[in-house]
């Protein structure tokens, strides 16, 4: 560590220093039998330094004249600049909007790329200069077609978040083969909500709407009156309604009515709802709740196939349908167990979200795709939905091999592992590994220590995976809400070195979780 420190220190240092006799003195304090070697060292460690900053100074230099390609009658666009009036309005958030944008400069500094670029001469058909060109990226040149686009866009994007009235400028300053653009905006007063009404013709959906998600509206009196914030809300609402059940429900059919007096900036929205007869037209009700009817389990799903599925014979197991194939991967117990959409309950898009979680954790399936069907009314005229779950099978096992070098101080030594791992070894997607490793090194870095000063070590691990939480006395339902794996490991090792000799074991129990407060 301390021969290290030596050579970056000594690397400040000017080439003549480390030749006088008193800069020699230090290194032979703390090395006696290795001061030249070190000094040696340290010396072609410069000359690496130094090659390397001549090649980035070059660099720079030609980056300093980036408008070597730049056609005549051309500019390079250097700087693009967005300045506002109102504190409210950042520049930051206009920048998206920008159609053309200046070459990347490296620390807000150099044009790197842009000067790799620039090393290239004109001749395209030599090798060095495509392949320079092709690891450097062109100059950026003034379009004032898409600065007019650009323009345009931030000005759309200031009536979309209420200010109807904002106006954006564009000032452009060339020097010889640069170009400077400066987007001015002027927000000027926008637009707020003054009052909010709903006209929603459907009494289940008003209550919800105007009541029970009312609280958590993102819409406020007094705020801007933003497009983007409307159609967030209207997604909003379509989400809560159809984790109550709404399954057909869709964010088109809510729509809004604005109202504003002749030279105000006040807005009285009216929330709307699609009628019903048009809401209608697409086969489903989206003002009614659906429930659950039968649940099927596809084991071997080919996701290329276009044949319809054949449920005629599938299997049942705790109201669920499972349809196998001649030889099932998985069983049905663990498939239930990570189901959260339940037969005869409400339909939950919420549901639907945590199946698909828990099956993704699941290392014996490599794809899942839920899909649903309408299955008509029951006796009781309750809309009801048939769910198919589609699952596709992953490998069951795998083997991985790790081979490393390692060189400490001199030290040369290498390293062997080899990893074996069964996703599936109870049918219940249950994760079995082992691992082995060896290691070996020469701790003198010679002959003489490949048989007196060595460290070995051999290791073995062996543990099993369980993708849900095991504990004894818990109630299921709890057991669903975690999103939880149980490992159980033991591991072996054993290290020699000359110092001594150990045997180290260990046996872990261990949990990793989280929790939804969505579930």
């Amino acid at each position: 560590m301390i021969e290290t420190r030596l050579i970056f220190v000594f690397l400040l240092l000017p080439k003549e220093w480390l030749e006088l006799k008193k800069i020699k003195c230090i290194f032979a304090r703390f090395y006696p039998s290795r001061k030249n070697q070190v000094i040696g060292e340290a010396l072609k460690i410069r000359r690496v330094i130094k090659a390397s900053l001549g090649a980035i100074v070059g660099i720079v230099l030609v980056a300093c004249s980036p408008t070597r390609h730049v056609p005549d009658g051309s500019y390079l666009l250097d700087h693009v600049k967005i300045e506002t009036d109102d504190k409210s309005v950042k520049p930051s958030d206009l920048k998206s909007y920008l159609r053309q944008e200046p070459n990347h400069r490296m620390f807000g500094l150099f044009r790197f790329t842009l000067g790799l670029y620039n090393l290239s001469g004109n001749d395209s058909t030599k090798w060095y200069n495509r392949w320079v060109r092709n690891a450097g990226t062109p100059p950026i040149i003034y379009d004032p077609v898409l600065i007019e686009n650009s323009r345009m866009q931030m000005e759309k994007a200031m009536n979309n978040k209420g200010y109807m009235a904002a106006r954006v400028d564009v000032d452009t300053v060339s020097k010889g083969k640069r170009m400077d653009v400066f987007y001015r905006v002027s927000a000027n007063t926008p637009h707020y909500i003054d009052d909010i009404d709903y006209r929603i013709s459907n009494d289940t959906i008003s209550r919800l709407v105007e009541r029970q998600y009312a609280s958590h509206s993102l819409l406020k009196k007094g705020s801007n009156f933003d497009r983007n914030v409307l159609d967030e809300e209207r997604q909003r609402i379509s989400d809560m309604l159809r984790r109550d059940g709404f399954y057909a429900f869709n964010k088109e059919l809510i729509t809004y009515t604005a109202d504003t007096a002749d030279r105000s900036k006040a807005v009285d929205l009216t929330m709307n709802l699609v009628p019903e007869s048009v809401a209608n037209a697409s086969g489903y009700r989206p003002y009614e709740r659906y429930y659950m009817r039968k649940i099927y389990f596809v084991l071997s799903y080919d996701p290329t196939a276009t044949d319809q599925i054949d449920v005629a014979n599938a299997g049942t197991y705790k109201n669920y349908y499972f349809v196998e194939g001649d030889r099932p991967y998985i069983r049905r117990e663990t498939l239930v167990e990570n189901c959260f959409i339940r037969p005869g309950l409400l339909f939950s898009s919420r549901d639907v979200d945590n199946t698909y979680t828990a099956f993704g954790r699941l290392r014996i399936v490599k794809y899942v795709n839920i899909r649903f069907e309408p299955a008509g009314r029951n006796d009781e005229g309750v809309n009801q939905l048939d769910c198919y779950i589609l699952l596709s099978k992953d490998k069951p096992q795998s083997v991985s091999l790790e081979l490393e070098g390692t060189n400490s101080e001199g030290d040369l030594g290498f390293a062997v592992g080899a990893t074996y791992q069964h996703r599936n070894i109870f049918k219940g997607s249950e994760t079995f590994s082992a691992k082995v490793r060896g290691a070996y090194e020469s701790l003198s870095g010679d002959l003489s220590g490949l048989i007196n000063d060595r460290y070995t070590e051999l290791g073995g691990e062996i543990g099993v995976t369980y993708p849900k939480f095991l504990f004894p006395f818990l109630r299921t339902d709890f057991r669903r809400r975690m999103k939880a794996s149980t490992e159980y490991s033991i591991n072996l090792n054993f290290q020699q070195r000359p110092e001594y000799t150990r045997v180290i074991w260990g046996a872990a129990w261990k949990y990793k979780w989280t929790t939804n407060r969505g579930f």
